[in-house]
């Protein structure tokens, strides 16, 4: 157990990323920035190196929040191939934060089209299994295998989860930037909090319809749930955990996880093939007499 002071957010970012990166630097040789509209937020991809001789591919932005794909590149004469064998995730709230490593495969080809760049999915890129991960919460620090089944549990309950929201939503895609609704807002898009909160927790954040008064209820987490909602909206394998707090306590320590399951399918799926990327930085060495920057 260590101080319970509060460190700069960039500490906490930095702490985290040496357990589980160790000092290896990714030097960005091309960088690629989306252009607004199909996915909301940003997406970047960078191309560059870890250590001489090997390129590499960093895929990041707001569309996807917390989450770095990474993986290697290789040059064609159709574009670059871009083989993505990791996840990283970061993310923090109030009192901690939580860094993790989760195994993937996939394959895409970023290839220009006369008017920037696009993506073609060669093989939709799947999570596979956490690797490794560390977690602050409050004093506690928790490294090595600890940490990386807690978070392996968690990351299990809101894959659950999410399997039930899709059932329950009709939106497949929630954009990050939107914010949670506040007087005023003009926007009638919906963030994912909004979308899910009163489903998922309605003796939080209020019933869509008034429970009958003789729900039987069980006190957790100084909160009385109310179990027959839980029975008649969640399968078995959920409900002690929405009834102990657990649900709730994933929800508020790691919503863009639970919005990331929710949405990444969508992004391979159908999303992604309509973004157009711009070049925005290239090394003079890897530059090509092609405008658009394409070298073998």
């Amino acid at each position: 157990m260590v101080s319970g002071r509060a460190f700069p957010a960039c500490a906490i970012l930095l702490i985290a990323v040496t357990r589980l990166t160790g000092c290896s630097t990714f030097a960005a040789l091309e960088v690629w920035h989306s252009e607004p509209g199909v996915t909301g937020a940003s997406l970047t991809i960078e191309l560059g190196s870890t250590e001489p001789g090997t390129e590499s591919v960093r895929i990041h932005g707001g569309s996807i929040e917390g989450a770095t794909f990474t993986g290697n590149a290789e040059r064609t004469p159709d574009g670059r191939v871009l083989s993505i064998t990791e996840m990283r995730w970061f993310s923090n709230w109030a009192n901690g934060w939580t860094e993790a490593r989760l195994s993937a495969a996939g394959k895409l080809l970023l290839s220009p089209n006369g008017q920037g760049w696009s993506i073609s999915v060669v093989q939709q890129p799947q999570l596979g299994a956490p690797v490794a991960a560390s977690m602050r919460y409050f004093d506690d620090y928790l490294t090595g295998e600890r940490a990386l089944e807690e978070f392996t549990h968690r990351w299990d309950r809101v894959q659950a989860v999410v399997d039930v929201l899709r059932q329950k939503l009709h939106e497949r895609w929630f954009d990050y930037t939107v914010a949670p609704w506040q007087p005023g807002r003009r926007s009638k898009a919906m963030s994912f909090e909004e979308a899910t909160r009163k489903f998922l927790f309605p003796e939080v954040y209020g019933y869509s319809e008034p429970p009958k008064r003789d729900s039987q209820s069980v006190r957790a987490e100084a909160i009385n749930w109310n179990v027959d909602y839980t029975a008649a909206n969640f399968p078995e394998n959920l409900r002690a955990i929405r009834n102990s707090g657990t649900m709730l306590r994933d929800f508020e320590e790691c919503l863009g996880l639970w919005r990331l399951a929710y949405c990444l399918d969508e992004l391979w799926s159908h999303r992604i093939g309509g973004i157009t990327f711009r070049l925005v930085m290239q090394n003079p060495s890897k530059k090509a007499s092609d405008p658009q920057g394409r070298s073998n």
